[in-house]
């Protein structure tokens, strides 16, 4: 059963997911996955919204949904100040309401024209190693009166934690093909159930390309490049022209290991075909993935 957000929130919606990577040890990773579309109105959207984050210097991911304006501008805030050393926690806790103070102090004079309800996602990693721990909460800031937080439960296998926004619940719907095929309880099917709810179409307010960011048991937060309908895309950017640099690792919509430049499975890289239970979807064929 998948956690579904179902508060109200204003029309500039997206499809936001978080899961946890747990692997013979224990837990060992968490990621979140976002669309790129911005709406206004009815009828206007965007399809280059960055709405994930990274910290570079602590194990921290930051996504958003609702109301766009506020949260993308005000999340790149917070991390350069956690990542200068200007807001230290005690625990995950504290982190999190700290966050959630600052970004209500931020608010206090926000303009009317932006005043809708969004919500922050916050994962992250307290310790290092084996011994480490993963965290994820949501700052939920109406558009008036005090936020509020919560904290969410984390699965004892590899599952989703939560998913928000108007395309939770396309997400559920492919979600549950996935959950019942050969990959169960794997990141792959996941993310690739995340992929194929975006590929879909259903809801209005989503849109390609996706967005991938984790945290692992070592390390700060890591961005992933994606490759998608033929095309590289590094958040809600296109990617063009060579591609020299072996610092970001790249992933087609079954979470294959990709070269940028060839755009297909790395050499070397473990096949992850598309299970009998879910082919024939609209994502295959169109995503980067390559056929069984």
């Amino acid at each position: 059963m998948v956690p579904h957000a179902s508060d109200e929130v204003s029309s500039n919606m997206t499809t936001l997911v978080a899961w946890l990577g747990v692997d013979s040890r224990g837990p060992a990773s968490v990621y979140l996955a976002s669309d790129s579309r911005i709406t206004w109105g009815e009828s206007a959207s965007w399809d280059r919204g960055r709405k994930l984050f990274v910290c570079r210097q602590q194990p921290y991911l930051f996504g958003y949904c609702g109301e766009a304006f506020f949260p993308s501008q005000v999340l790149g805030q917070v991390i350069e100040r956690i990542d200068a050393d200007l807001l230290r926690a005690a625990d995950p806790d504290d982190l999190t309401h700290q966050v959630v103070s600052v970004v209500h102090d931020m608010l206090r004079d926000r303009p009317s024209a932006v005043r809708g309800e969004f919500q922050v996602i916050l994962a992250q990693r307290f310790g290092r190693g084996m011994s480490s721990t993963f965290h994820l909460h949501a700052g939920r800031f109406p558009s008036s009166g005090a936020p509020d937080i919560r904290r969410y439960a984390l699965p004892e296998h590899s599952d989703v934690i939560g998913a928000w926004g108007s395309g939770a619940s396309t997400f559920k719907h492919h979600y549950a093909r996935w959950a019942s095929s050969d990959v169960k309880g794997t990141s792959r099917a996941m993310f690739s159930a995340f992929c194929d709810s975006v590929a879909a179409g259903s809801d209005a307010l989503t849109g390609p390309p996706p967005q991938l960011i984790g945290i692992y048991r070592i390390g700060a937060g890591r961005p992933f490049g994606l490759i998608w309908d033929g095309r590289r895309h590094y958040y809600a950017t296109e990617v063009t022209g060579e591609v020299e640099t072996r610092d970001v690792q790249w992933h087609n919509a079954l979470f294959e290991i990709c070269d940028p430049q060839t755009l297909e499975r790395a050499i070397g890289a473990q096949p992850q075909p598309r299970p009998l239970q879910v082919r024939n979807t609209l994502a295959q064929g169109k995503t980067g993935e390559q056929q069984a």
